[in-house]
């Protein structure tokens, strides 16, 4: 992201709400902020928390398993909140592909369910309804009437 991204004035901000699915794998346990923010001194790191992983050690989201989490869908639930409250109109995410799969299948569109290969980029345009109240409706996992709109293009490295 860092490469293709860097030359534009884009914000770079990290957020626990984009990082990969949390088990008990040693690779979903991030590094300290006070490590990464060194390596990519670009980033904004405001947003996280906590400088050591709290998360891995405390919240696991395996339930009912690993591929198919409760937590870990309501997280992606979150991520899409905050990014219908940000100021930019397009927004890159970069995370991983198990975090996207859970946060894509609370969506009717079968083609936003494919799994992601490595490095890969998809365009995926995501519309928040409203409803007569004009509040913001987002996917919950026992809503029927879901909506998203998507292309994809798929560029792997």
């Amino acid at each position: 992201a860092t490469m293709s991204f860097l030359r534009g004035p884009f914000p770079f901000v990290a957020t626990e709400l984009a990082r990969e699915r949390i088990a008990h794998h040693q690779c979903d346990h991030r590094s300290p902020t006070s490590k990464v923010s060194t390596e990519y001194p670009h980033v904004d790191f405001s947003l996280v928390e906590h400088d050591d992983d709290v998360l891995w050690q405390t919240r696991k989201e395996i339930d009912p398993d690993e591929f198919n989490s409760t937590k870990c869908k309501a997280r992606a639930r979150d991520l899409l909140h905050w990014l219908s409250n940000r100021p930019e109109k397009k927004i890159a995410v970069v995370t991983h592909w198990v975090f996207l799969r859970h946060l894509f299948t609370s969506f009717a569109d079968e083609s936003l369910h494919e799994v992601f290969g490595n490095a890969e980029i998809r365009t995926v345009a995501l519309f928040r309804r409203r409803t007569t109240e004009e509040a913001p409706h987002y996917a919950d996992d026992d809503d029927d009437d879901r909506s998203s709109s998507s292309s994809s293009s798929r560029e792997e490295d």
